[in-house]
């Protein structure tokens, strides 16, 4: 291996210099989890981080598994659906098309997948209403998905 001049050292230690360590970005870690808080003005506001296009809605909203006004965090795989029932309180089921290859047919099948997922009071979806879930936490036996939009 071979060793290092001093201008590459001086290099190296340029290039470490220039992590912004900047009291405007502070990094908060909790367990395994880390999320990196930024200056308010640095992003759109309204946006849900990790979330690209979501936008805060305007009612009042009390739910704190609300991914948008609550403190539940999203994570994971994400779907489009539409909802096939919004009976029960704060859940609905939403039914995901997707397609599969059958290797012998050389061809493609399409297949259903139902999930249930809660359905925040600020969005309040309804029957028939196409939507964007989000992985979460366990929030039920069942529900380990989160509304976080309508499309």
């Amino acid at each position: 291996m071979a060793k290092r001049t001093k201008e590459e050292n001086s290099n190296a230690a340029k290039a470490d210099s220039r992590v912004d360590t900047s009291p405007e970005r502070r990094i908060s870690a909790i367990g395994r989890y880390a999320s990196v808080d930024t200056d308010a003005g640095s992003s759109p506001a309204g946006d849900i981080e990790g979330v690209s296009g979501t936008q805060k809605q305007d009612a009042a909203c009390t739910d704190g598994n609300c991914p948008i006004h609550g403190r539940l965090r999203l994570h994971g795989r994400h779907f489009t659906g539409v909802i096939t029932s919004a009976r029960m309180r704060g859940t609905a089921n939403i039914v995901i098309e997707r397609t599969r290859f059958m290797r012998k047919y050389e061809r493609y099948e399409r297949r259903l997948s139902s999930i249930k997922v809660h359905n925040p009071e600020c969005i309040s979806a309804k029957e028939g209403d196409k939507v964007e879930v989000f992985e979460c936490r366990p929030l039920s036996k069942t529900k380990h998905f989160v509304i976080t939009k309508k499309l």
